[in-house]
């Protein structure tokens, strides 16, 4: 970010985002109802300073299924209606794919979306109540077919939450995360935001999207999970988790570590039990040391 990028935003000026998460897609999943609660939500992301939104739908989470060529046509309806109402917001391909052993191989035929369909990352989402068997095998496979496990909302997994450490080391693997907006926010309780705080600081988040499902409540505002980045690690942070990154994902380019900052927000989360846990870990090499053959 240059020096006239970052006084502009300092100023006031709306900082450059795109949203990587969004439910915007109508009757498709639990998202938007119809096209009319599509057009609001593209409303509130345009005037809070999105420019582009990948649609990432849900597929394989027992609820729905949503096949590329399903997506593909109903992303072409809204960016229709999009420019007839004269809404700036443009529109690429993705889904959240949740953690499934068929989703490797539906990704390798292509009858899933990765980013943009670029084949480079794909948004995975994980079961919110425990970490199921296999997990990091499934990982492993993912990355061994050269497309990146981005991990949706990694904060909203109980047990990832609680052991924050855990997430780090599957970052150092290979695999990416995306932060929910609301959670940095605050909106949803300082656990979760702490934990959220605990993946800044320590480099393994990525990308801050807003997983929007409603104009309002679960909204795509994306603007106080801004300032708050901005205001607590800095402009160039912010910028990469909002724009950069997101922006890396829709052309298919590796994401960019966050770099070093000072932590300027107290670690709120697992003072304590982070230090047994490692010595845990130190004992026992995870399942990603295992297969990769590093300790």
């Amino acid at each position: 970010m240059t020096m006239l990028e970052d006084s502009s935003i300092q100023k006031g000026a709306q900082p450059r985002m795109i949203d990587c998460h969004n439910h915007i897609l109508a009757d498709i999943d639990d998202g938007a109802v119809d096209m009319g609660m599509s057009l609001a939500m593209a409303k509130v992301s345009v005037d809070c300073g999105v420019s582009d939104v990948v649609v990432t739908p849900h597929h394989g989470n027992g609820a729905f299924e949503n096949f590329a060529q399903t997506v593909r046509q109903e992303m072409q309806n809204l960016q229709m209606e999009l420019i007839k109402h004269k809404l700036p917001l443009r529109l690429h391909l993705g889904s959240e794919l949740h953690l499934t052993a068929e989703m490797n191989g539906q990704i390798e035929r292509g009858e899933v979306l990765t980013y943009a369909n670029k084949g480079k990352a794909a948004l995975i989402e994980l079961p919110k109540s425990h970490l199921p068997a296999g997990i990091e095998a499934l990982l492993g496979r993912c990355l061994d077919q050269g497309v990146t496990p981005l991990i949706a909302h990694p904060e909203r997994n109980s047990e990832l939450a609680r052991q924050p450490e855990k997430f780090v080391e599957w970052v150092e693997w290979g695999c990416r995360g995306q932060l929910t907006a609301l959670s940095v926010s605050g909106y949803f309780g300082e656990k979760i935001q702490a934990a959220c705080d605990y993946w800044i600081t320590n480099k393994a988040a990525h990308v801050v999207a807003s997983d929007a499902h409603r104009p309002k409540g679960r909204s795509p505002n994306l603007l106080k999970a801004y300032h708050y980045v901005a205001d607590h690690y800095g402009t160039e942070i912010a910028s990469v988790l909002f724009y950069t990154n997101p922006q890396h994902l829709i052309t298919g380019q590796p994401l960019i570590t966050l770099p070093t900052v000072s932590n300027r927000r107290a670690n709120l989360l697992h003072r304590e039990g982070t230090k047994s846990n490692q010595q845990q870990k130190a004992k026992q090499p995870s399942l990603f040391a295992r297969l990769f053959g590093k300790q």
